[in-house]
């Protein structure tokens, strides 16, 4: 938006040199006419150069850029006022800031008395003096057309005080009934500035959603919330729903039926304080089949508040695809002492294929769940296979959690992480020599990876001699994922502990065995970082 054309660019070049130097005879003439011409591109960018032609002396030109700024604001967003401000200032070429900023206010002042223009105060509302913004404040203040409002709720935020003071006092005597069309067009705006920390807007926010309740204004108060952002009508809604009166139920409705999940939240936590018992119901079972966890939550929430059997609504909930959700039934079923394993190992029995009551299963299932979980780490399905592998590690024995060492070597990087994170705690338990020689067997890199993550676990000097032999592999996915382990390895912050003298025998067979495999330059970083603690670079 304000970046010109080439060929604004260049109505605008043409402009600013017949301003520096016009014609004897026909210079008003030329100038008017290259101002409607730039005009008539519809370029916001181009409204520095044409407020150039604002003060002139001829009657011509000033009426060409009073009418080319009308046109030319009216296609500015109000939350983009603020990045005309800044071009304003004067920057392009140099010649509006001579123009732009010997703006006197007294002359200002006396212009604005005699001129009907409402865009030429509104301009000059975004001048960088605040004299100047202060007289085109008070000459606003006299206009009702609407136009003027945008212009007046920026300068509450003003960082001189009497001009925000000023403007905000005139906001809010012009928030009427009449005036509120005005309003909701700009809520936008309203609660952009809320957010802005110079200046305390609260008291007109809070004034503007007292007349959208108002019930004779609840058509007003629906535009508001459609015409609005994401972020503006989220923060409207929630001004709404914290008043209690006549417009609530019908807030809540309208929340309900929002295609913003955020506003749907909020509108399910006040639907049994305003709408009755089957209402709310009704409500209740509609969202809680929502596409958003969030909604689904509040939506149990609200049925198990209606429920005279709250524990029906967190047994269906013990089924939800959402684990957050499940985790949720869980708490409040075992506040009910619900025995929630056996329901999973009812549904596993009736619905084998169900992913839900896997995943609720090895959540609050014990020991004598290990043999399902071993099945299920067979199945077909990536999915069942990683719930099963987090079941083993959760309920099993030392000896069932080693066993999954052999998931690292699977086909899914699903399985291979929940592998991983299962034996990440016992890292320090496995036996290095046969971790690393799973990657032979190992076809992914996620699993290699893992298996050399795994080997970083039990400390620097005890994975250097694999990460070094890793990164002489022929395997170049995994040399160069061992490289890089490497590198961060020895660039780490320096330690002060010597390795072990097992330790420094395997570092230096490894170094001597993989000399001819490692391209030179790497070699002899990791050698010269080696130096340093006694060991000898192979020749």
């Amino acid at each position: 938006m304000w970046n010109l054309s080439p060929k604004a660019e260049e109505d605008v070049k043409r402009l600013y040199a017949l301003l520096r130097r016009p014609s004897l005879f026909f210079g008003s003439r030329n100038i008017g006419k290259s101002i409607e011409r730039l005009a008539a591109r519809n370029e916001p960018a181009a409204i520095s150069a044409v407020a150039s032609g604002l003060f002139s002396n001829s009657m011509r030109v000033h009426k060409a850029a009073s009418l080319g700024i009308k046109r030319l604001l009216a296609l500015v967003p109000s939350m983009e006022l603020v990045h005309l401000n800044k071009r304003l200032t004067g920057h392009y070429q140099g010649y509006i800031s001579e123009a732009w900023q010997n703006l006197k206010p007294k002359y200002v002042s006396s212009f604005l008395a005699k001129s009907s223009d409402i865009h030429l105060g509104c301009l000059l509302s975004l001048h960088n003096n605040g004299y100047i913004r202060q007289a085109a404040t008070q000459f606003l203040a006299k206009v009702r057309t609407g136009e003027e409002l945008r212009f007046i709720l920026i300068r509450q935020n003003d960082w001189v005080e009497p001009i925000s003071s000023e403007a905000q006092l005139l906001v809010r005597s012009k928030l009427s009934s009449e005036y509120l069309s005005h309003f909701v067009a700009e809520t936008d705006l309203l609660f952009h500035l809320l957010r802005c920390k110079r200046r305390d807007l609260s008291k007109t926010v809070s004034k503007y959603v007292d007349l959208l309740i108002e019930p004779a204004h609840n058509s007003q108060m629906h535009q508001a919330i459609d015409s609005s952002s994401k972020i503006a009508g989220r923060s409207l809604v929630k001004y709404l729903l914290q008043r209690d009166g006549d417009h609530l139920p019908d807030a809540v409705r309208f929340g309900i039926d929002s295609s913003d999940e955020v506003i749907r939240v909020r509108s399910l936590k006040r639907a049994d304080d305003c709408l009755m018992p089957d209402e709310c119901n009704n409500i209740a079972n509609k969202l809680m089949s929502d596409r958003f966890p969030h909604v689904r939550h509040e939506a149990y929430e609200l049925k198990a508040r209606l429920s005279p059997k709250s524990i029906d609504v967190w047994q269906r909930c013990l089924l939800d695809k959402s684990r957050a959700l499940r985790g949720s039934a869980m708490f409040y079923l075992g506040k009910l002492n619900c025995d929630v394993a056996a329901i999973y190992r009812k549904k596993l029995a009736a619905s084998p294929n169900s992913l839900a009551a896997l995943s609720g299963l090895v959540a609050s299932g014990d020991e004598s769940d290990l043999k399902i979980f071993s099945d299920y780490s067979r199945s077909l399905f990536s999915s069942r296979r990683a719930e099963a592998v987090r079941g083993i590690g959760r309920v099993g024995d030392d000896a069932d959690i080693l066993e999954l060492q052999q998931f690292l070597l699977d086909e899914s990087s699903r399985v291979v992480r929940a592998a991983h994170q299962q034996l990440q705690p016992i890292a320090n338990s496995l036996d290095s020599d046969h971790l690393f020689a799973l990657i032979e067997d190992c076809k992914t890199l996620p699993g290699k990876d893992a298996i050399l993550r795994l080997l970083m676990e039990k400390g620097r000097w005890s994975s250097l001699s694999y990460l070094i032999r890793g990164s002489a592999n022929s395997d170049q996915s995994l040399s160069s994922r061992a490289k890089a382990l490497l590198d961060y390895t020895i660039s780490r912050n320096r330690v002060f502990t010597q390795p072990s003298p097992k330790q420094r025998e395997q570092i230096q067979l490894a170094l001597d065995e993989s000399q001819l495999s490692i391209d030179l330059a790497f070699f002899r970083s990791v050698g010269s970082y080696l130096s340093s603690f006694g060991f000898t670079l192979p020749n």
